[in-house]
């Protein structure tokens, strides 16, 4: 078995909502104030634990680092313009991201 989640919210049609959890991976303020240099560690750690209890049940857990379907400033953690973007908070997200999930063995 398999779950297939994205790690940022996304939103779309039948999904314009806030998480649940009003967990998000960045230190800041919603829909679009956040600081990409801090991580916010309540929102890695119930994705771990997320991840953890799937695992117990036997399930994969298959994780979208990116998509498209954004409404908080996620999608384009360097810029709007493709001449300008900076990769390095995208570089430091998927860095930090392998770090704390790559120990799981689903």
């Amino acid at each position: 078995n398999k779950l297939r989640m994205t790690v940022f919210p996304k939103w779309y049609p039948y999904n314009y909502q806030e998480p649940a959890s009003r967990l998000y991976p960045y230190e800041g303020t919603p829909p679009t104030n956040w600081d990409f240099a801090r991580f916010h560690l309540p929102f890695w750690r119930h994705l771990e634990d997320s991840v953890q209890q799937l695992r117990g049940a036997g399930v994969i857990a298959d994780l979208i680092l990116f998509h498209p379907y954004d409404h908080w400033g996620f999608g384009c953690i360097g810029g709007s313009d493709p001449e300008t973007y900076d990769l390095t908070h995208d570089l430091e997200y998927v860095r930090y991201a392998v770090a704390r999930l790559a120990a799981f063995s689903n």
